[in-house]
């Protein structure tokens, strides 16, 4: 006798990892978030302590055996390592407060893209703008490098005078009246010749 078997679908448990049948991600509560960061902040702060600390011993050991002369050595490697990381500093600060300028200056002047035209001028035109000391750009030598660059790459300004499309003034322009067929026929025919 064969029997037939009937097979019906199983179904399948559905993930139930989660809470209320919905799959759980990986986080991280608030409070452990900032308890750990509180405690990463203590740590550097004890660290740098100890760090100065134990500079603060290093001198003193040095004093103690007379050697001023490595003791003075390492107080020029600190003044050298501390100026140039002014120096970086300044030359960032310099240059953002400048580009800053340029593109201020470029926007006012119609620029469609300033930080484009910072990258197609000459270090020449850019050494050309003078600078104080105080990072105070003077504003003619910035005028005169736009303007300058403005000659050489027209294509980042907006240009006053529209061209009307298809050879049809616009309704906004002043003093436009409406051409007729016989009028824009002729124009053509003129173009012609």
């Amino acid at each position: 006798m064969s029997e037939e078997t009937t097979s019906a679908p199983v179904e399948q448990p559905e993930n139930t990892s989660g809470v209320n049948g919905k799959e759980q991600k990986d986080f991280v509560a608030y409070e452990s978030f900032q308890k750990a960061l509180n405690e990463k902040k203590t740590a550097q702060s004890k660290l740098s302590e100890y760090e100065k600390e134990l500079q603060t011993l290093r001198e003193e050991k040095l004093q103690r055996e007379g050697k001023t002369e490595e003791l003075v050595d390492t107080y020029r490697k600190q003044i050298l390592e501390l100026n140039e990381s002014m120096s970086k500093k300044e030359k960032t600060y310099a240059w953002n407060t400048l580009t800053g300028e340029i593109k201020r200056e470029a926007l006012k002047l119609g620029c469609v893209d300033p930080d484009k035209l910072i990258r197609l001028m000459d270090d020449e035109d850019l050494r050309s703008i003078n600078v104080g000391e105080d990072f105070t750009i003077d504003k003619n030598s910035l005028t005169q490098v736009i303007e300058k660059n403005k000659k050489d790459n027209f294509f980042l300004f907006n240009s006053s005078n529209k061209i009307a499309s298809a050879g049809v003034p616009s309704k906004t322009a002043p003093n436009a009246k409406e051409k007729t067929e016989q009028d824009i026929f002729e124009d053509y025919i003129k173009g012609l010749k």
